[in-house]
């Protein structure tokens, strides 16, 4: 079978996809950031909240929402993130289709830049929503609690979530120049 340049692009989309999808995964790992402090250091995820450093004795982050207020923001975030990779699953499933000669989807590439670009949007939603709305929120509270200027460490969950997002963005550029070069394609 003969490489040709739409062939490499859904290649590259279909690799790019998968690896938003993975990365996507590993951002809802413990450890998105913490708020270093002298007393015990808060460690946040999407799912948990941990004082002890070791990530072992964990609380649901919702049982920390009376202290610091950021219910609402979990939500968005999860809700965004989690749709976000069911849109990373089904590009990284349709090029997969298309690579091993579904001809269904041939004429259909428009699809390809939307659903990387709906991905895309959630992402960056999300992310923003949980840095804005809970890293912001937790890290106000803890500079009034103890009364000293902090700062927060981004830790593998947080990095995880702003990869997938860069990755998603290249990815909806690849969409769309796959969509130009087969707009009027009938083979790939």
């Amino acid at each position: 079978m003969k490489c040709t340049g739409p062939r490499l692009l859904l290649w590259l989309s279909f690799l790019l996809a998968l690896a938003t999808f993975c990365f996507t995964g590993f951002s809802h790992n413990k450890g998105w950031f913490d708020v270093p402090t002298n007393t015990k250091s808060p460690s946040f995820s999407l799912w948990y909240v941990c004082y002890d450093g070791t990530w072992r004795e964990c609380e649901s982050v919702m049982s920390e929402d009376d202290k610091f207020g950021y219910a609402v923001a979990i939500h968005i975030a999860r809700v965004l993130i989690i749709t976000s990779m069911v849109f990373s699953l089904a590009l990284t499933v349709m090029a997969a289709m298309t690579l091993m000669g579904s001809y269904k989807l041939i004429g259909f590439t428009y699809l390809f830049p939307v659903v990387s670009g709906l991905c895309c949007i959630l992402l960056l939603v999300g992310c923003a929503t949980f840095e804005g709305g809970v890293r912001l929120q937790v890290l106000d509270k803890m500079i009034k609690i103890n009364e000293m200027d902090l700062k927060t460490k981004t830790y593998f969950a947080g990095y995880s979530a702003w990869i997938s997002f860069g990755l998603s963005a290249i990815n909806c550029v690849i969409n769309v120049f796959l969509y130009l070069k087969t707009r009027y394609e009938t083979y790939i």
